[in-house]
Order: C-alpha cells, then structure tokens, then sequence
C-alpha cells in the first residue's frame, strides 16, 4: 500500500493508502506494537481472519471497519483490497477517552472483525474526507473526530455505556461524552448548563475547553 495522505496527532497517526498493483490473494500473520483501526473502501471479496492467541478459533468475516489491538497476532486471508484509512494509536491514546478499557478475551476479540456501528463507520468516512480534501487546521479535525470514533469504538467492543463521567476524568473524556449528548439528540438540544454537569465541569471551563478544540 502507497499512503496517498497522512496526518499526526498526539499519539496517532492517520493515513489514506492504496494499492498500486493489481488484485490479489493472500494468506499471512500480521501484529504491529500499535493499535490499528482501519476502514476499507468497497467491496472487493470476501476477507476473512483470526486471532492466533486462541487456538480453537474459526475464521470469521472481516468487515468494511476492522480494529486490531496492539501486539496481538491475525491470521488473514482473502483478496487483498485496493483502498483504506488507517489510524495507527498508542494504547495511552485509547485509555485517555475511555475509562472502560477493552479486555481483549475471545468473544472481545471477534467483535473486532467488523465494527458494526453506524456511527463509527460515519466518523470514519467524515475524517477520509478531511484526508482526501483537507480544510484550515485539518489536524485539529482529525484529531477531535479520533476522540469520538475511539470512545465509540472502546464503547461498542465493552458493551457498556457510561453516560456519568467518573471523578478524575481527563478533557478528552468529558469531552467524548458531551459530543456524545449532542449527538443523540433527536429535537431539542440541550443547554450548555446540562452539558456541563454532564462532563463534571463548570459552563465557563466547558466552552473554553470546546473552543478550543
């Protein structure tokens, strides 16, 4: 894979790549020592994959979003797709928005195959976007969009929502859950004095953290 674009951020990298060359298939082990989270563009072929840390694992289907966590070895195969986004993070970059970090047993792991939700893939395609035709402060957008798209994914691989912000909870965090308030709304907003108490913070603080973000 070629990178067509690629942009940094605090602890992530996040690039568009694609193949120069033809199709074709293949059969491998891949592990890297970052978090991988990727979003395939079309439908090639059928991809399928497993995690070698459980033996007694069958293949399952990869999805249009695939995640793998860091250090953790999949057997893959299929035909090799031309088109994809990459975001490449550390594992302190998924624990400052989520404060129910993943336990990675076998069920967990399958999940990961094909991140099916909505939201995640709309996020995903939103940040393609801002790679293929970036704006003014591109970096700041990719950035803020990787704060909700890891929150949904850590969200949706726990099974648990945690509307409550807990004490101690980074800006990133409170951040998450406030963008996660506005975003389930389905009429009326809410004020601003709701989001604060939302994510523990005072009005003032919220909208100069919101600003500048």
């Amino acid at each position: 894979l070629v990178p067509f674009r690629e942009i940094k951020v605090s602890g992530a990298t996040v690039r568009y790549a694609q193949r120069t060359s033809a199709r074709s298939s293949f059969d491998g082990v891949y592990s890297t020592p970052q978090n991988f989270l990727a979003m395939y563009h079309g439908i090639d072929a059928e991809v399928e994959g497993r995690y070698l840390c459980d033996r007694g694992a069958s293949f399952a289907k990869v999805g249009q979003v695939v995640f793998r966590p860091a250090n953790y070895e999949v057997q893959a195969r299929g035909v090799a797709r031309n088109r994809r986004m990459e975001c490449w993070f550390t594992d302190e970059r998924l624990r400052n928005v989520s404060s129910n970090h993943p336990v990675w047993d076998p069920e967990q792991l399958e999940q990961t195959f094909n991140i099916n939700a909505n939201g995640t893939r709309s996020l995903m395609y939103r940040m393609f976007q801002e790679l293929v035709n970036p704006g003014m402060a591109a970096e700041v957008v990719v950035d803020s969009l990787l704060v909700v798209i890891l929150s949904d994914l850590s969200r949706n691989l726990s099974g648990k929502i945690s509307r409550a912000p807990e004490k101690g909870f980074t800006h990133a965090q409170a951040l998450s859950q406030v963008m996660e308030r506005i975003a389930d709304c389905a009429e009326v907003l809410p004020t601003v004095r709701e989001l604060a108490s939302l994510a523990a913070l005072s009005a003032r603080h919220l909208l100069r953290l919101f600003n500048q973000v």
